[in-house]
């Protein structure tokens, strides 16, 4: 895919909707990306539903706003200014503004500016799948993430097993093993008691500390253009 860049939202009216209690994409690590792309001439809005998670629970209320939207903001094909970039010219147009080639040998515009945001990854996961055809007490683990940095690996977790509890904390349930690692923190150290082969067994391991990333791409050269265009002349 081509490089993502904060200011090419600027060329669309955007609407953003996201939960609040969203394990994946908190709703709290999303509004500072929502400003930055507002900051860069986005014309955004960015609507936060406190009780909605990783899921479509508040398109009831999300679905009559879009239409209306629709209605009332038919797309401009001959917008009079448009900010394109890419690194695949497979990605090079949109609407009357195309990337036919890219020139890896030019220097970078006086009037670039590489705008980007650190994003800090908290979430606490301990690096399992939930056996969802299970039916007793516990958690029964269906298979452990490839990844062998997380925690379930590194505290020889197998498939098969029964998590009965976290740090000592009963969880009959997947709700129940969520709530109490809620508490927790990356770095933390954490137990789980598994029932295994008719052995009760308690692991041991620490959630990983926190990661930084970039939330744009910037692995590939590319190429940017700003065209204005006043009647038939650009």
């Amino acid at each position: 895919m081509t490089q993502l860049e904060s200011q090419l939202v600027s060329n669309r009216k955007l609407y953003a909707a996201n939960g609040g209690n969203d394990r994946l994409y908190p709703a709290k690590a999303m509004a500072p990306m929502m400003q930055l792309a507002i900051d860069q001439g986005a014309d955004l809005s960015f609507t936060v539903y406190d009780t909605a998670g990783h899921n479509y629970g508040y398109m009831s209320e999300e679905w009559p706003l879009f239409v209306e939207r629709v209605k009332n903001n038919p797309r401009n094909s001959f917008q009079p200014e448009l900010y394109w970039e890419t690194s695949d010219l497979r990605y090079n147009r949109i609407d009357w503004l195309e990337i036919t080639s890219l020139d890896l040998d030019q220097p970078r515009a006086f009037w670039y500016e590489d705008v980007n945001y650190s994003l800090i990854d908290e979430r606490i996961t301990i690096g399992f799948n939930i056996d969802m055809e299970y039916e007793g007490d516990g958690v029964k683990v269906s298979a452990l993430s490839d990844d062998a940095e997380v925690p379930a690996v590194k505290m020889g977790l197998q498939r098969g097993d029964l998590v009965i509890a976290f740090d000592g904390i009963n969880t009959t349930n997947i709700s129940e093993l969520s709530e109490a690692k809620a508490i927790k923190k990356r770095g933390d150290d954490f137990s789980l008691t598994v029932m295994r082969g008719g052995e009760k067994l308690i692991l041991s391991s620490k959630f990983s500390p926190a990661s930084y990333s970039q939330a744009f791409n910037r692995d590939k050269p590319s190429g940017v253009v700003k065209a204005v265009r006043v009647g038939n002349e650009f």
